[in-house]
């Protein structure tokens, strides 16, 4: 359990807000312009990728993987990488 002021309840509100607002940009994208010269690219696509990763980054905030001195050292252990790439 965890207090009431632990600051991973911020955190976790903070990503959940960031990937709340990268949603609604994209549903904005997709069906904000009747025009069909307005072409957004592959930008729908990167924001469904960020929100990807914004959940990803949610739970491991929520739920952080438990680090032992051996797996401190194990280079070759797969996990959560800060680049977002794992």
């Amino acid at each position: 359990r965890r207090r009431k002021d632990d600051p991973a309840f911020e955190a976790m509100g903070n990503v959940d807000e960031l990937c709340s607002f990268v949603g609604s940009v994209h549903a904005e994208l997709l069906g904000g312009s009747n025009d069909p010269s307005v072409n957004y690219g592959d930008l729908p696509e990167w924001l469904v990728d960020i929100m990807s990763r914004l959940f990803d980054m949610g739970s491991h905030v929520a739920k952080p993987k438990k680090i032992t001195p051996k797996s401190c050292e194990d280079d070759d252990e797969e996990g959560f990488k800060a680049n977002g790439i794992g």
